[in-house]
């Protein structure tokens, strides 16, 4: 590795097809990266004009953004056919290695880099349709969220201030989804495989829950609480996912790290919404706190109904005892037709007792005296029994 100071942003690529393209018809930033199957192809060369590619086999990671892996190929693109690319590409998806070379750098899993037209938008020129067609990374970079420490960034406060009127004009101050709102219909990808919001968990309750980043102690606790409890919301009916804006290698190598340290297998699934369209769509991030998500927390019914919403900040972990104890709350209302009072059912009142709606008109109002399962302290506070 000649360049083992170089900071890498990368993306994501879906298809053999589109990495060739990538490596020989684009021309990319020298810290500018790609992630493909199991393996990460990062740019050591010198010269934007002729990239020269390592492929990295990930084997750990270190924290939020060190990477530890093997160098287990080496391509100069520019200088071979298409095919000579492909042939290379499908020798390292097999495990045909051709070399085997302890490696650590420093990968960043959003945008913190720019090809030569998204810098000509950062600069407020024209850019024709047709070369914003081409340009693989204008679908994808309209909103930078983090990564913005790299050495030849300049544009810094140019992204913050991007990424807040983005907010306000798509979203509004707060157009976030709210509780009695339907869940946003969505497709994520996850530690396993994609997944349709809500539509994958028509008739069960769901928990979406975000996190901030991934290795982070807080987070690492509030996982395994989780997991540990997932048999309990399972009866319930009602499954977990979670997310944070990281990559899928990310999640899966600090679930790994959990099992192996921890003894606890994560067996759940985490959105990797490593571009935070997701986060920023459910209104997971402060515009001016940064990037990372809070602890946020969406209780969904088998109708994709949002029915609670928890926003617990960065440095508090979650109480799972309690999302349970809400989740049991909302299935006996909807049940029952009641409501559930404080600290329910150990309400420090009336017991394990619910509360009878209140009457709404003076005809009801009149009838409401204590009276066979029904206590009342007045007419309009009635409890009883289950």
């Amino acid at each position: 590795m000649n360049h083992s100071d170089r900071s890498f942003s990368f993306k994501e690529i879906g298809s053999e097809g589109d990495l060739v393209n990538a490596m020989t018809e684009h021309k990319w930033p020298l810290c500018y990266s790609f992630l493909f199957g199991k393996l990460l192809y990062i740019n050591d060369g010198s010269s934007e004009d002729l990239p020269e590619y390592v492929a990295v086999a990930i084997e750990n990671t270190g924290g939020h953004h060190e990477v530890y892996g093997r160098e287990v190929g080496r391509i100069k693109p520019r200088a071979l056919s298409t095919e000579k690319v492909r042939d290379f590409v499908q020798q390292m998806n097999s495990g045909k290695y051709t070399c085997d070379n302890q490696i650590q750098i420093i990968v960043q899993p959003t945008w913190h880099h720019s090809c030569k037209l998204c810098r000509l938008e950062e600069e407020q020129s024209n850019i024709n349709k047709k070369d914003e067609g081409n340009c693989m990374c204008m679908t994808e970079k309209k909103v930078p969220l983090s990564g913005l420490g790299h050495d030849h960034m300049h544009h810094g406060e140019h992204h913050m201030e991007h990424q807040v009127e983005h907010h306000m004009e798509c979203c509004g101050q707060n157009n976030f989804p709210l509780i009695g709102d339907k869940f946003p219909p969505m497709q994520v990808k996850t530690t396993q495989g994609i997944i349709n919001l809500p539509g994958d968990y028509g008739g069960k309750w769901l928990v979406l829950f975000s996190h901030p980043a991934d290795f982070t102690p807080v987070c690492t606790t509030e996982f395994v609480a989780f997991e540990k409890r997932r048999g309990e919301f399972e009866k319930l009916n009602c499954d977990l996912i979670g997310l944070s804006i990281d990559q899928v290698f990310s999640h899966m190598k600090w679930t790994e790290w959990i099992k192996e340290n921890l003894k606890v297998e994560i067996k759940f699934p985490i959105i990797a919404d490593d571009q935070g369209k997701i986060a920023e769509r459910m209104g997971m991030i402060h515009p001016g706190k940064g990037a990372n998500t809070v602890r946020a927390v969406f209780l969904v019914d088998p109708e994709a109904t949002i029915r609670l919403i928890l926003f617990y900040p960065p440095e508090v972990g979650r109480n799972m005892d309690e999302i349970l104890r809400a989740l049991k709350a909302l299935q006996m209302v909807d049940k029952n037709k009641v409501a559930a009072p404080a600290n329910w059912p150990n309400n420090e009142l009336i017991g394990d007792q619910v509360i009878i709606p209140p009457p709404a008109d003076e005809k009801t109002a009149a009838t409401r005296k204590t009276g066979g399962d029904m206590v009342c302290e007045d007419w309009w506070f009635c409890h009883r029994k289950l």
